[in-house]
């Protein structure tokens, strides 16, 4: 009983100290920045439209810039919105009637590091919260005799 113990107080330890120290380590690992020049997107007013690396990125910048025709459009004729990467043209304005548009913008890209150890760290988390709960439970009943009607032995 009292092994059962320590090994509990050690997974508990471990989740208390280590979980959060490990995930601020993989929250504030680096990320590698990247600029995408000239991307060729189809626009619209009634829909967002997202760029190519919506799915691969992490975060947008606000510093993009859009070019119809060969001429750069004002940030008040569309709309961009750097926590998805879309964007969407303005009803009111030049690129109401456009079908596409090329776009040049920068985003922040996990690198394979962090992307591999948040997979692996999030598995490990799992395991032991797999581990930790049964465990745990066993330990409060064999500590208060829930379960045969006595804390005693024989």
């Amino acid at each position: 009983m009292k092994n059962t113990v320590y090994v509990l107080a050690v997974l508990v330890l471990f989740g208390v100290i280590a979980v959060p120290t490990l995930s601020t380590a993989f929250a504030e690992a680096p990320e590698t920045t990247e600029t995408v020049d000239n991307e060729t997107v189809a626009i619209s007013t009634s829909s967002w439209t997202e760029v190519s690396e919506a799915d691969a990125t992490t975060s947008f910048y606000d510093n993009e810039t859009v070019y119809y025709n060969g001429s750069t459009v004002s940030e008040s004729e569309y709309e961009w919105l750097t926590d998805n990467g879309s964007i969407r043209a303005d009803e009111n304005g030049s690129l109401a009637n456009a079908s596409n548009i090329d776009i040049t913008y920068s985003l922040d890209r996990d690198t394979e590091f962090t992307a591999l150890g948040q997979s692996v760290f999030e598995v490990v988390l799992w395991v032991i919260a797999a581990l930790v709960i049964p465990v745990a439970g066993g330990v409060l009943i064999g500590a208060f005799g829930l379960l045969g009607g006595g804390a005693g032995g024989r």
